[in-house]
């Protein structure tokens, strides 16, 4: 039986498919977390918690298409901020098993 919801490994796709920087963040700020971890789940969202506030209490809940973090190889999505430190990333399509 064919399994419909593959899982891969949350530590290879950040390490191999997830080089990433953070567009415009400027300063001491560094990730603190990437959720999920472990195996992880090819239909999920990534959520980032960062070290500082980074944006105003106002721009939290907003749903942006501005890439707010670069992947590599690119994955098309849009981007959440949940709280003024999370940043959720809503990817489009399904992640690449790595």
């Amino acid at each position: 039986m064919e399994n419909k919801k593959p899982i891969v490994y949350g530590i290879l796709f950040m390490v191999v498919c997830c080089s990433f920087w953070i567009i415009n963040a400027g300063g001491n700020v560094r990730l603190l977390e990437m959720e999920p971890s472990g195996e992880v789940n090819l239909h999920t969202n990534l959520t980032f918690t960062f070290s500082e506030d980074m944006v105003k209490q106002e721009e939290v809940g907003a749903t942006l298409s501005t890439e707010l973090i670069k992947f590599t190889p690119a994955i098309a999505g849009k981007y959440r901020w949940v709280t003024k430190r999370e940043l959720r990333f809503l990817p489009e399509v399904p992640l690449l098993p790595s």
